[in-house]
């Protein structure tokens, strides 16, 4: 079984200083000069491969569609609407978010989002 890495970012000033913990103890520490905003990306990828963490990744309208559904609270039929696609097509789309979400939550594994492509 995968053992659980916890990572802590203090972007409180320059340098970025992250910490990686593994079962409450810190066993290795990463500072970077630059933003975070150009950092961030390929550093949590190169954790991920180092430390050989899956990856779930929910495309922006999923990402919508949990935010609409879940966490605004409206029917399907309201979120197809606001989306501008067809009540049944955002049930697909909802269902896959949730799976996905699941997935990564009880397996531990990152969940990252992306760019989408149109409907």
């Amino acid at each position: 079984m995968q053992s659980h890495i916890d990572i802590v970012i203090i972007p409180i000033s320059k340098p970025l200083k992250i910490g990686l913990y593994k079962e409450g103890e810190l066993f290795e520490t990463i500072e970077s000069e630059e933003m975070m905003s150009e950092f961030l990306p390929s550093f949590f990828d190169e954790i991920l491969d180092k430390y050989k963490i899956d990856r779930v990744i929910l495309n922006e309208d999923e990402m919508e569609a949990i935010r609409l559904s879940d966490f605004e609270g409206l029917y399907q039929e309201e979120c197809s609407n606001k989306i501008g696609i067809s009540r049944t097509t955002f049930s697909r789309l909802i269902e896959s978010a949730r799976k996905k979400i699941a997935d990564a939550l009880l397996h531990k594994k990152a969940l990252g989002i992306e760019p989408s492509e149109k409907l």
